[in-house]
């Protein structure tokens, strides 16, 4: 709960030094599905158990971006994504991803990104 909060407040407030962190892409050319399944297994193995959050988007999404800054260098969320989850993430807009899109039911259309 307090996670979403702190997330929901960086979305919409964010700052002058976060803009620049904007412009940076986040997605990589290189993530697919091969790796989804190495972060599940990776999971499965963890004790204790992590979950995967999936973190599906595109690099020209500032929602996605904005996002991505609070789970990874918020020191509330980033202590709760180490301790809890692996965080994967992958561009949806890649034509490699799509068999992803296709078997969660192409959520893109509820905009990005998509969790």
């Amino acid at each position: 709960n307090a996670m979403i909060r702190v997330a929901l407040k960086f979305t919409l407030h964010s700052s002058a030094s976060a803009d620049k962190r904007l412009m940076k892409p986040i997605y990589g050319e290189s993530a697919g599905e091969k790796d989804l399944m190495n972060a599940i297994r990776q999971a499965a193995g963890s004790d204790p158990k992590k979950r995967v959050l999936l973190q599906l988007g595109a690099n020209w999404s500032s929602a996605c971006k904005k996002m991505f800054l609070c789970l990874s260098q918020d020191p509330r969320c980033r202590g709760i994504m180490e301790k809890s989850y692996i965080h994967i993430l992958f561009d949806a807009e890649r034509e490699v991803n799509f068999g992803i899109l296709k078997k969660l039911g192409y959520p893109q259309w509820l905009g990005f990104p998509i969790f």
